[in-house]
C-alpha cells in the first residue's frame, strides 16, 4: 500500500511555457514534473490556458459518468478496445505488475487507418492536430 501524501507537499507546476518556445523553460518543466511522479506520484498545473468553464463541465461529465453503474460503463471497456482507449473498473490497470485501485477513462483524438502510428500497430496513439 502507498504511503500518504500531505496535500500540502503535492508540487505546484506553472506549466505556461510548454507553449512557448523556450526550450530552456519546458526542459525544467519535464524535469519537475518527473521528479514530482517519482517522489509523489502526484502533482498540479497552473498556467495551462484550460478555462475555469471547461475545467467545470469536464468534472460535472466525469463524476456523471462514474457514478453510472458499472455495467453500463463497461460497455466502452477498454477490453473491448484495439487502440487502448476506454473504462476499466479498479484492478483493471496495472501499476508495477499490481493491479491499481482506481477506476479510469482513457479516450483521445481517434486516428483514421492509414495513419503511420496505427499502420505501425503501435498500442497507446495520441493525436494532436490533423490525422
Amino acid at each position: 500500500m502507498a504511503a500518504e501524501v500531505d496535500i500540502k507537499s503535492i508540487p505546484i507546476i506553472d506549466v505556461g511555457a510548454l507553449r512557448g518556445e523556450d526550450f530552456v523553460s519546458k526542459k525544467e518543466i519535464a524535469r519537475q514534473i518527473g521528479e514530482a511522479c517519482k517522489n509523489i506520484g502526484f502533482f498540479y498545473i497552473t498556467n495551462h490556458g484550460i478555462s475555469t468553464d471547461l475545467r467545470d463541465r469536464l468534472f460535472h461529465e466525469g463524476k456523471r459518468f462514474f457514478r453510472l453503474p458499472v455495467e453500463q460503463k463497461n460497455q466502452i471497456a477498454m477490453t473491448k478496445s484495439r487502440v487502448f482507449r476506454g473504462y476499466f473498473e479498479v484492478g483493471g490497470e496495472l501499476t508495477s505488475n499490481r493491479p491499481d485501485v482506481k477506476e479510469g477513462l482513457y479516450f483521445c483524438t481517434e486516428l483514421n487507418d492509414s495513419h503511420p502510428a496505427v499502420i505501425a500497430k503501435k498500442p497507446v496513439r495520441y493525436a494532436f492536430g490533423k490525422q
